[in-house]
């Protein structure tokens, strides 16, 4: 949505559907915006799914450590996109594990500040999360510390985000165990040959041509 009026993205698959965007002729009404919301919310909703199931896993399932990190993922991806949902929307319900239908409890209000609930998920993922993982598309430490950074941003707490900023800089790593740096060409961070490079603070893994009939590539990010 920020790409698109900058020139940066020519609207995906929605095509010629995007025009309104990339000209500024908009407003609330506009199918795409629905859609948004729709993919953005029922992202949070499994993100809460994966919290409210794993309090049901039996205690021998999986050990303590691993059920920690199921849960430091779920919520660092619930905390991203609530933050997208700000981004876009500005004032949205904020949807934890205890909001769901059959609590009825789901007509969540939008004035409640979100901000902080973001941040105290960005700060449980940060201090849980591990610093590597076995993929590379998995939420680690460094990037909830980034993601909680921009959130401070956001905010103007420019103090708050800038000792988190500099130990990201001297110390930060890609799930994949690479040290951030920025790769040698600027091409190589749009080339499927060279992704989950040094840059790659979070990079969904998505897939093309695999006859699974989803989005694939085109996943509305």
């Amino acid at each position: 949505f920020a790409e698109m009026p900058s020139d940066c993205a020519n609207g995906g698959s929605y095509g010629f559907a995007a025009w309104g965007i990339k000209t500024f002729n908009f407003d609330a009404n506009f199918f795409i915006f629905n859609d948004k919301w729709g993919s953005l919310y029922n992202a949070i909703q499994r993100a809460n799914d994966v919290i409210r199931v794993l309090e049901k896993v039996p205690a021998n399932a999986i050990t303590p450590e691993e059920a920690l990190q199921v849960k430091a993922e779920a919520v660092f991806l619930r905390a991203i996109n609530h933050m997208k949902a700000v981004f876009i929307y500005g004032k949205v319900p904020y949807v934890d594990e205890t909001i769901n239908f059959d609590n009825d409890n789901y007509n969540v209000t939008n004035t409640e500040p979100v901000w902080p609930k973001i941040e105290a998920d960005l700060e449980f993922a940060a201090a849980n999360l591990t610093e590597t993982k076995t993929e590379a598309g998995r939420a680690n430490s460094w990037a909830a510390k980034a993601f909680l950074a921009k959130a401070y941003m956001h905010q103007d707490k420019f103090e708050e985000a800038k000792p988190l900023l500099k130990d990201i800089i001297e110390n930060g790593m890609t799930a994949n165990g690479k040290k951030y740096a920025l790769v040698a060409k600027y091409f190589d961070t749009y080339n499927p040959a060279t992704k989950n490079s040094s840059e790659s603070v979070f990079a969904v893994q998505n897939s093309v041509n695999d006859g699974s009939g989803g989005d694939n590539g085109n996943i509305k990010s």
